[in-house]
């Protein structure tokens, strides 16, 4: 061993380093650029370096909880960073250890304040390195990281003034009519129970890992949604209104960033086919909004095939109760 090379890596020698400390001020609102450090579909576009591709991102930025990323070089090799949260709070701090595969742990935490102007200061430290040249590593790091993540935020915004509904239609609010060819009684009963919750819940792809309901007005649900074995997704929520077969109304929060919505669904018999109009709001953004509005059509293209196969009594047994989709190790969905 290199004389000396005990004090540059001991705990003494991390605290000789001084911590690395970024400002960045981003011309968007917090809640959206809390947004993307939280929501691991938005890290890809902005944290792997130039020439550099995110191939995995598990795990969910949620209090103890582990994210496990892949990335992959230029030339080829392939490297893993472990985060793990201490502190989420959107959108106003997130606080978590950073550690690449045989790297030293750091503490990165960071703060977002709101502007006047509609902006945003995000204050980043990081503390924790064992050698100078590694905080200088980092620092050129997330120096190119953040001019990927104002150039992405850029994009988001201009996607969502593209895509926000004309007229008097609130861009943060899901509206969804759908007919189903069933008496109303039935469509709201497909509401109210695991039984057959867990046979439709999701878009394709997705399964229910776990469903716990109290269907009761001040009631809890918990939902845990797997497009894979290796992989929750959860949300949950508290029955705020239920007039059955008329009305279900019902808190929807995401655990990944904490943001509460309110659903709410009036079924409207036409005959012997039920009127469902579905609102969903308010989103963090309109993206988030459009993307809710890709999973809950492909929910309810399930939800017409489930009511079919129910009625006709074609709906074959399923002893752990799930309905799943094509992805590998998940049986495929209703067909």
């Amino acid at each position: 061993m290199e004389a000396g090379t005990e004090g540059r890596h001991s705990p003494a020698a991390a605290l000789a380093v001084a911590p690395l400390e970024i400002e960045r001020i981003f011309a968007a609102p917090r809640a959206l650029v809390c947004e993307m450090w939280v929501k691991g579909e938005n890290l890809a576009h902005w944290l792997p370096l130039a020439g550099h591709v995110l191939l995995a991102c598990e795990g969910d930025a949620v209090v103890g909880g582990t994210r496990r990323l892949r990335l992959r070089a230029p030339i080829g090799e392939t490297y893993g960073l472990t985060l793990v949260y201490r502190e989420v709070a959107p959108p106003a701090r997130l606080v978590f250890t950073h550690r690449w595969d045989g790297g030293v742990e750091t503490t990165v935490s960071i703060s977002f304040e709101a502007l006047d102007s509609g902006h945003t200061r995000m204050v980043f430290r990081q503390s924790g390195f064992d050698t100078p040249e590694s905080r200088q590593a980092h620092k050129d790091g997330w120096d190119a990281s953040f001019g990927e993540f104002t150039d992405h935020l850029g994009r988001y915004l201009a996607a969502d003034a593209k895509l926000a509904p004309p007229g008097d239609v609130a861009p943060l609010v899901l509206t969804i009519e759908r007919v189903f060819d069933a008496p109303r009684e039935l469509v709201f009963r497909v509401w109210s129970s695991p039984e057959h919750i867990v046979r439709w819940w999701g878009p394709k792809g997705y399964r229910l890992g776990h469903c716990e309901m109290e269907f009761r007005e001040g009631g809890a649900w918990r939902f845990a949604m797997q497009p894979r074995p290796d992989y929750q997704h959860w949300i949950h929520g508290v029955y705020r209104e239920i007039r059955p077969p008329e009305r279900l109304a019902f808190t929807y929060i995401n655990d990944a960033d904490g943001q509460e919505m309110l659903v709410e669904l009036d079924f409207l018999a036409e005959g012997q086919k039920t009127r469902l109009k579905f609102r969903q709001a308010e989103f963090m953004s309109v993206l988030e909004r459009n993307a809710h509005n890709g999973g809950w059509t492909e929910t309810f293209d399930i939800v017409d095939i489930y009511l079919d196969l129910l009625q006709h009594g074609r709906l074959g047994p399923s002893p752990l109760g799930w309905r799943q989709g094509d992805v590998p190790g998940v049986p495929a969905d209703l067909r």
